[in-house]
């Protein structure tokens, strides 16, 4: 998969959080990524690179990246369990440009809960894929997302619990969360277009249905803005804080 920029994260058990923030570079053109069970050859990350000189920029910007111990408010151990809360807003989008944002969990961890919404409505949840990680023994969070206002916001919440027992055959599954990060390639029309650009062409391309000698077509349009869609960001010069932010997408 051709990326223009990458957000990476790992979390620690100690409530850690270590960030890192990858953009393509005009000498080596865009980066070519696989994900973590697309290959069984050594890794560092939650991605796979192409070019070895991504994966020497990788290997030593991560490595230099400072470990930042995250509030209480935004890591809690609770009585089984953990949860973690992270608030990402303003990162920039551009148009034909692919950035990925991961969170790789705790070694052993397995998730309860996971959420990832719109900060402007709660109740709207984005497509997100959820990988294990087998070389390094813990799940990664990979979301895709696109803005068509120039930038685009999120609210993550994932509860989990360390079973180290049970973790060779741990499993997530809800609504919004699937292990195929390909899945959703074909959606790409109603992320990229506007609502009247959607209406337009699907008119075009229905096939019209005739009854009584009238001819009607179907159009079905949906939200233009779900997880596991396209994001392009011309940077990544994006802001991290907790609390309410407002999604331009909304």
């Amino acid at each position: 998969m051709l990326v223009h920029s990458l957000i990476v994260e790992q979390l620690n058990l100690d409530g850690t959080l270590k960030t890192f923030r990858m953009r393509s570079s005009p000498k080596y053109g865009e980066i070519t990524v696989a994900f973590v069970d697309e290959y069984e050859e050594p890794r560092e990350g939650p991605f796979y690179f192409l070019d070895k000189n991504y994966t020497q920029s990788y290997i030593e910007g991560f490595a230099e990246c400072e470990a930042r111990r995250l509030g209480k408010k935004y890591f809690r151990c609770l009585e089984a369990s953990y949860e973690i809360s992270i608030s990402w807003y303003n990162i920039s989008t551009k148009s034909n440009e692919l950035s990925i944002y991961s969170l790789s969990l705790p070694k052993y961890a397995i998730p309860k809960r996971l959420h990832i919404t719109d900060p402007h409505n709660c109740f709207h949840e984005f497509q997100r894929y959820l990988l294990k990680d087998e070389q390094n023994n813990c799940f990664i969070v990979y979301l895709l997302c696109k803005s068509r206002y120039g930038q685009f916001h999120f609210d993550l919440s994932c509860e989990f619990n360390i079973d180290t027992s049970n973790f060779d055959l741990a499993d997530y599954k809800d609504d919004f969360t699937t292990d195929n990060p390909y899945k959703h390639r074909q959606d790409l029309l109603k992320y990229t277009l506007s609502a009247e650009e959607q209406v337009k062409v699907k008119d075009f391309l229905q096939p019209p249905t005739s009854v009584n000698c009238i001819n009607y077509s179907t159009v079905n349009i949906q939200n233009s803005q779900i997880g596991g869609s396209l994001i392009n960001a011309e940077r990544v010069d994006a802001e991290q804080l907790g609390g309410n932010i407002y999604n331009n997408d909304a």
